[in-house]
């Protein structure tokens, strides 16, 4: 995959490079160097970032606020969540791989850790579509699911805007984590 997206550098535990021409950079865990790097890619992003989460619903949300944008002159190019990758390292790929000429980033995240993810890309808006019993396997009640969705609202930037659907069945849990964030 790296190859297929004109990667600059390749980062795993192995000391051979997949390739000699492409740098290798060896680390003794992954997802700890792609942490680091996300966080300094982010850092230096002055664009928007936009994080969608929610039980469903998360793909076309972004589809939709991809097309808004591309809409309007000025707004600049959009990077998105690539293929679906919506857990930590989709999230952590989604901001280590914006390119130079993106404006603004949409970047989904799944349940798991959403704080987590949040807190990395420091969202300007957060997007909660909404919570089903789509994760029941995994947490004891819809409010546990609510709790763990509303983690979106952790990373919000100063000023960051959270969006909550009113009808939600959960409103009320969303609201108090987004005021208190």
């Amino acid at each position: 995959m790296a190859f297929q997206r004109s990667a600059s550098i390749t980062i795993g535990v192995g000391s051979d490079p997949v390739s000699p021409a492409i740098p290798h950079l060896q680390v003794k865990n992954v997802t700890q160097a792609f942490r680091r790097v996300a966080k300094e890619a982010r850092a230096r992003f002055s664009g928007n970032v936009i994080c969608v989460t929610g039980s469903a619903g998360k793909s076309t949300t972004s589809a939709l606020i991809e097309k808004v944008l591309s809409g309007i002159p000025g707004v600049g190019k959009t990077h998105m969540t690539f293929n679906n990758g919506n857990l930590l390292l989709g999230a952590l790929e989604t901001i280590m791989t914006v390119p130079a000429s993106a404006t603004n980033i949409i970047a989904e995240i799944a349940a798991g850790r959403v704080k987590e993810c949040s807190d990395i890309c420091r969202p300007d808006v957060a997007i909660v579509t909404n919570v089903s019993n789509a994760h029941r396997k995994a947490y004891n009640s819809l409010e546990e699911i609510a709790r763990e969705k509303a983690g979106v609202f952790s990373g919000l930037t100063s000023g960051g805007v959270a969006v909550i659907c009113r009808d939600s069945d959960c409103f009320e849990i969303f609201h108090e984590v987004a005021r208190s964030c």
